[in-house]
């Protein structure tokens, strides 16, 4: 995934949220320095029960959602002017705990004290890392803070925060992707110049009607004016509940 280039310096920032609405922030993260590397992964499982014979190709189960992640440097000898007239040691310490009570949700206890939302319903934050143009909705699943630099009474000046993320999908294509994602899936066809949606259905299920259901499995909102070369999924349909 690219990085886009920037006319001026902007600096990587967290902003983190109490809702998926992305509507109710509880704290923003600003780093020191903008990250060298971003590191995008993917997962694809199979079922680690294979029929016999054992020669057979492993047979798909599911796709991990995207994930990502970077290492951001927190410094406290003074090659940045963030800090002020904090000590290097200070500087570095409140800088972890910020990234720490935003991807976590630290901020959040004092959000639920103030009754902003029940304990019961309690998630850690939504989060929304931007730089620049370049913006994501995720969450945080994993980071690791290694010390790199100590101070004559060992106190910490300089450190590294590797930090893994989560891609939140859209709400309005989660009930599509977990039509692509699931196993059960019979069919996928590349809608081609020509085709509509109802003919495909009675190709397929022999039942022009269930053009419907076809385009609610795929989350469309106008069946009419699918775009050539759009991939739909043709889920298995129990026609005696129709």
């Amino acid at each position: 995934m690219a990085i886009p280039i920037l006319g001026n310096l902007e600096k990587i920032k967290i902003l983190a949220f109490l809702n998926d609405t992305y509507t109710i922030p509880v704290s923003v993260y600003l780093a020191m320095f903008n990250p060298t590397t971003f590191e995008e992964s993917l997962s694809i499982e199979f079922s680690k029960e294979t029929p016999p014979p054992a020669v057979e190709s492993p047979k798909f189960d599911k796709i991990k959602a995207d994930s990502f992640s970077l290492t951001l440097k927190v410094d406290g000898t003074g090659a940045t002017k963030v800090g002020g007239v904090l000590s290097p040691e200070l500087l570095v310490q409140k800088n972890i705990s910020l990234f720490k009570n935003t991807v976590t949700g630290g901020l959040v206890e004092a959000a639920s004290a103030l009754k902003i939302f029940s304990k019961s319903s309690h998630e850690v934050p939504y989060l929304i890392l931007q730089w620049g143009k370049f913006v994501i909705k995720c969450r945080c699943s994993h980071y690791t803070i290694t010390y790199t630099l100590f101070d004559p009474a060992g106190l910490p000046i300089r450190a590294d925060i590797k930090a893994d993320f989560v891609r939140q999908p859209p709400k309005g294509k989660l009930s599509a992707l977990s039509t692509f994602l699931s196993p059960d899936i019979t069919k996928t066809i590349v809608f081609k110049e020509g085709d509509t949606l109802p003919l495909l259905a009675n190709q397929e299920y022999g039942d022009p009607s269930l053009y419907l259901e076809v385009a609610r499995a795929n989350n469309l909102t106008n069946f009419r004016d699918i775009k050539p070369g759009t991939v739909l999924a043709f889920p298995p349909i129990d026609k005696s509940q129709q």
